[in-house]
C-alpha cells in the first residue's frame, strides 16, 4: 500500500544558501518556484532519510 503524502512530508526552503548546501550533499529537489503570496523563491524538498541526515549535519556544522 502506498503512503499518502501530506504537507508535512515536504520542506519549503526559502533560504538560497541552505538549498544549495542540501543539493551539494546529494539531496534532490522537487521544484523551485515563486510563492504566489509573497513573491519569494523557494526550493521544495521531500523530507526523506537523506534529507533529515543532511539537515542534522548542517546544523552540527553551524553549532561548532
Amino acid at each position: 500500500m502506498k503512503k499518502k503524502l501530506r504537507e508535512d512530508d515536504f520542506f519549503f526552503c526559502y533560504d538560497k544558501e541552505l538549498a544549495q548546501r542540501l543539493k551539494k550533499m546529494g539531496n534532490r529537489y522537487i521544484h523551485s518556484a515563486r510563492s504566489i503570496s509573497t513573491g519569494d523563491i523557494f526550493t521544495l524538498f521531500h523530507k526523506d532519510e537523506k534529507f533529515h541526515y543532511s539537515l542534522k549535519q548542517i546544523k552540527k556544522e553551524e553549532n561548532k
